[in-house]
This record gives structure tokens, C-alpha cells and sequence, in this order.
């Protein structure tokens, strides 16, 4: 007998959900619903095409057709019905509907971004202010920008400031306004993130902390915003203010709470063959590198959605977690972490500067930040900013992963030629620095 599966959401959980469902029933039918016209896209290159630096119709990819794969686009999921174990289905083009029966199901609904209840917003999305979530928003912006001199971000995570210094390129006058006391307060700690402010004040962006938005002012066009009891002129709000999972579909049907769709270490949700995966789920863990919510990024979702397409087509698999490994590159600045960061009085922080090179071969700094556990000196976490931020924490993050200590870090073998790296790498000297610093008293060196 034929195993149907239907999936709903064509993004990377989506896509590698079908890819491993296929995989490992290969007689499997395998049904694909997406409420875009197109298949499937780069949303994290979105930032770049509003900068200039990508033309914005390369970023539209075709999702390769098989035999056993139907793809309805422009069609949207209307109900799920588990006692039937079907789904249906509504095109978008003529409203016409059709019932899809399953076997097993896997949802990847993925998030929408956070509107702010602001004064005088409501009245100007869309026409002045701006989220950037698919193709069609990136086309509103640009389309936009021809008229503008003067943009206001709202939030200074990792989006709010790709997108910052994207409007930035395009010669416009940028303020960026973020409720915290540091920049991408997610990713990095307030030592780090002062670097990212430097950055970005020597570019000419304005950048306000501790900063809230408090009101839009303008009749027929945005004329300014109103910053903690300041007006700022502005021409364009960007509103960067998180982002929240799509539950409107399964509020009713599944176990959610405010941060997405429960499920397991198996993608199952609390409804028999029912999955999900990506950025509309939450999934429970007892580690604490792990416990809260992974990190919103393809790469996670890519895994989920793996871990999910095996299962349901009668596979095992588990999803053993995240650890949090982003980058960011804001301008040509990059901005990387992985594992823990958050200051304890069981751990110690090592930070060193360097170039990432030597000098005469056109070397750049990187500041690189490695927490570690006093007592089993084990590698917790890192943060990098500068050149080469995201090789570093990729090397750091598979020591995370394999519970390595500082010993093993200040041992990393890795290749050295003058013209690409030091002979002194950067995470070899930061974990001596941090060996120093916990006054261990080593005196038998496995090297």
C-alpha cells in the first residue's frame, strides 16, 4: 500500500522534510502545499537585494518536480481534520476547494513578523512601514526607497540591522531604535555588541539604546516618529520587532502555547501522524544549552524538517537539539555565536583581539569570546565579531557539541599559511588565555 504524505510550507523544513520522507519510502506519494505563487526562495538574502548587492529575482529557486511529488502553489491549508486524516485545501486563484487525504502530515508553518501596537502605525503599513518576511515585501521596499531620505529600524537585532545597512548603501540617513541596553542583545552580550555600535556609527547610522517607539506622526506620507518622548524625521519605518509562529490553522487541533506548536524529540505533535518543524514549532529540552527555543535560522529548520519527513514515512530519527549557531554579516562585519553566553558564577569568559591575519597580507580584527565551565573546564559557548567570526564559532560549536574542554580547544590542530591565517589562531590563544585566567595549575600538557 501506498503511503501518503502531505506537507504543508515549502521552506527548508518543508523541503528537507519531502527530500527524506522520499528517501526512505520510496514508493511514497508525497503531496506539498505553499500559499506563495513561486516555490521556493532565500529569505536571508532579502536584506542584500534591498542593499544592491543581489538582483532580487536570483533569489527565486524551482522546487524540483518528481514522479511521486504533487505540488499545489498558491493553494492554502484551510482545515485540518485528524479524525479523517485529511486536510483541505483552497486555491487562491479561484477559492476552489478540495479535501487531501494523508497518512502522515507534517506542518511547516513557519512565523510572521511582530506588529507593535504603536500609535498611528496601522495606517501606514504597507504604505511607509515595512516588515520583511518574503519576495513581495523586499519588492514594497525597494519600490519605496525611490522616495525616501531618511529611514527609522525599529529594533536592533540581526534583521533590523541587515536591513539598517542595506538602506544605508542606498545613501539614505538611518537610526536604528532598540528597546535593550546593547545591540543584538540575542546573540551577543553587551562587551560584544559594542563593537556592532562602533561599527555602525562609524558608517554613519544612528543608533539609539534603551530606546522605545512610541508614536508615527504624518497625514497622507510618514513625516516622523516619535523616539522616547523625541521626534525623529523619518521618511521609512522598518519594524524589526521579532517575529511569532503561524498557529492560526492548528490552535484548535494541536497543543501550542505563545511560542509555536509542541513536539518531541520525533517532530510529533500531540496529535497521532501529525509532525512539525521550523520556525512554528516549540520543542522541549532538558539541556541547558538547549532548553530554550533554537534558534530561528534555515539550518535548524533544515534538521527538523529531516527528522520529521523520516519519521513519517516509518523511519527513526531524533533531533538531538540547537545550540544556537548563528551569523549575521551587517555590512562586512560578521556576527557569530554558539552554545551559552549568559554570565555565571560557575563559569569564566576569555576574550581575545587579533587579526585574522598577519597585517602585511591584509589582516582584520576579530574579537573572539569563549565561556568555560570552571570545574570540568568544558567549552560552553562563544561570540565572534570581526573577519572570519563565522569559521570560529563553526570550529567552537562542534566542541560544544562534543562536551570538549579548554585543553582540547588550546590543542585545536589546524592549517596555517601567512597569506590566509595566523600560526597563533585566534581560538588557540583564547583558550590559553582563558587557562590563565582559571589559574589552573596544569603541569602534565597532552599537546
Amino acid at each position: 500500500m501506498v503511503k501518503d504524505i502531505a506537507i504543508v510550507g515549502l521552506g527548508p523544513g518543508g523541503i528537507f522534510a519531502a527530500k527524506w520522507a522520499s528517501l526512505i519510502d520510496k514508493k511514497a506519494h508525497i503531496t506539498i502545499i505553499e500559499r506563495r505563487r513561486y516555490a521556493t526562495y532565500s529569505p536571508c538574502s532579502l536584506p542584500y537585494a534591498i542593499g544592491g548587492q543581489i538582483e532580487l529575482d536570483r533569489l527565486v529557486h524551482p522546487f524540483p518536480p518528481t514522479s511521486r511529488t504533487d505540488v499545489y502553489l498558491h493553494h492554502e491549508v484551510i482545515r485540518i481534520v485528524p479524525k479523517k486524516k485529511a486536510i483541505v485545501v483552497k486555491s487562491l486563484e479561484n477559492n476552489k476547494r478540495k479535501e487531501i487525504s494523508y497518512d502522515a502530515l507534517i506542518l511547516a508553518l513557519g512565523e510572521k513578523p511582530v506588529i507593535p501596537d504603536v500609535m498611528g502605525l496601522k495606517k501606514f503599513l504597507g504604505k511607509g512601514v515595512f516588515t520583511l518576511k518574503t519576495m513581495e515585501d523586499a519588492e514594497n521596499i525597494i519600490r519605496f526607497l525611490k522616495k525616501c531620505k531618511k529611514a527609522l529600524v525599529v529594533g536592533g537585532g540581526a534583521i533590523g540591522l541587515e536591513v539598517g545597512f542595506a538602506l544605508r548603501e542606498q545613501d539614505m540617513e538611518v537610526s536604528v531604535v532598540e528597546e535593550s541596553p546593547h545591540l543584538v542583545p540575542n546573540t551577543l552580550d553587551e562587551e560584544m555588541a559594542k563593537i556592532v555600535e562602533v561599527h555602525l556609527k562609524e558608517r554613519g547610522i544612528n543608533v539609539f539604546l534603551n530606546s522605545k517607539l512610541e508614536q508615527i506622526i504624518g497625514n497622507e506620507k510618514i513625516e516622523g516618529a516619535i523616539v522616547d518622548g523625541n521626534e525623529i524625521k523619518t521618511d521609512l519605518i522598518f519594524l524589526a520587532a521579532g517575529a511569532k509562529p503561524n498557529l492560526e490553522l492548528v490552535r484548535d487541533v494541536l497543543k501550542t502555547d505563545e511560542k509555536g506548536i509542541a513536539v518531541n524529540e520525533n517532530m510529533k505533535t500531540s496529535v497521532p501522524n501529525i509532525y512539525a518543524a521550523g520556525d512554528c514549532i516549540h520543542i522541549f529540552s532538558s539541556s541547558p544549552l538547549t532548553k530554550k527555543k533554537p534558534a530561528q535560522v534555515a539550518t535548524q529548520a533544515m534538521k527538523q524538517g529531516m527528522v520529521a519527513g523520516i519519521n513519517a514515512a516509518g523511519g527513526s530519527a531524533k533531533y538531538t537539539g540547537s545550540k544556537s549557531t548563528v551569523v549575521n554579516v551587517i555590512g562586512d562585519l560578521e556576527v557569530a555565536a554558539t552554545g551559552m553566553n549568559t554570565p555565571s558564577e560557575n563559569c569564566i569568559f576569555a576574550k581575545v583581539r587579533n587579526l585574522n591575519k598577519p597585517e602585511w597580507f591584509g589582516g582584520e580584527n576579530i574579537t573572539l569570546k569563549v565561556m568555560i565551565e570552571k570545574g570540568s573546564m568544558k567549552v560552553l559557548g562563544a561570540q565572534a565579531v570581526g573577519k572570519d567570526a563565522a569559521s570560529k564559532i563553526n570550529i567552537i560549536a562542534f566542541a560544544v557539541e562534543n562536551s570538549a574542554n579548554v585543553m582540547e580547544l588550546s590543542a585545536l590542530e589546524q592549517t596555517y599559511c601567512c597569506k590566509i591565517s595566523q600560526m597563533y589562531d585566534i581560538i588557540n590563544m583564547t583558550a590559553d588565555v582563558a587557562l590563565r585566567k582559571m589559574g589552573k595549575r596544569i603541569t602534565e600538557y597532552i599537546i
